[in-house]
């Protein structure tokens, strides 16, 4: 203790704390908004084509379920009953102070093949290109095209959390339990008429 500069100590304070930049570790799965900044990271380890189920309308029910097929004989089960969605995933980080979040961002292909584009799917991949380097706006024009915005005045650089060190790590995080990982999956056994839930199950144990 004899040798603590007390005066130095006064001045770190007076400096106050550095500037950090907070990241929520809530990671969505969604398109970004047009109003919002953001960027998107860089590199091929970043992005791939992956298979997707999400789950439709019927009637009037609305489902928000979107689900991440890990297993091959589930997405075989899925495409024979045309209920899987190719597409590609980039990680995205927008800039909304003080805290930045993350997300992935599915950019689905209009066919099933996984390899068909067509002018919105150019127009958005084109703005994600410009948003790996630097900070960018995306809006819908309505004439099948996308608008990339850029700032006039340059942002910092985005800072990416550490412990999230590839793609599976934000894909962990942004399907949570929404992963098709076998034939058995409950949504796999649904569709296949081997499975009820709900109402419906009740329903018929009651009646039995």
């Amino acid at each position: 203790m004899a040798n603590l500069d007390l005066s130095k100590l006064a001045v770190l304070a007076s400096k106050g704390a550095p500037k950090v930049q907070k990241i929520t570790h809530s990671i969505s799965i969604r398109r970004p908004d047009p109003t919002e900044w953001f960027m998107v990271r860089d590199g091929s380890e970043w992005t791939a084509i992956i298979p997707i189920y999400k789950a439709k309308q019927i009637g009037t029910q609305m489902s928000d379920q979107v689900f991440i097929v890990t297993d091959e004989e589930a997405i075989q089960i899925l495409q024979e009953k045309n209920a899987v969605q190719f597409c590609d995933v980039y990680v995205l980080q927008n800039r909304d102070e003080p805290n930045a979040y993350l997300s992935v961002i599915p950019l689905f292909f209009p066919t099933s093949d996984g390899r068909s584009e067509n002018q919105y799917n150019k127009t958005r991949r084109a703005c994600y290109e410009i948003a790996k380097r630097e900070f960018v706006q995306m809006s819908n024009q309505g004439n099948q095209t996308y608008a990339t915005t850029v700032p006039e005045t340059k942002f910092a650089d985005p800072v990416w959390p550490a412990n999230l060190p590839d793609l599976k790590s934000y894909l962990d995080i942004g399907f949570d339990q929404h992963v098709i990982d076998s034939k058995d999956h409950p949504v796999i056994l649904r569709l296949l008429g081997k499975m009820c839930g709900g109402i419906l199950c009740l329903l018929i144990l009651s009646d039995a």
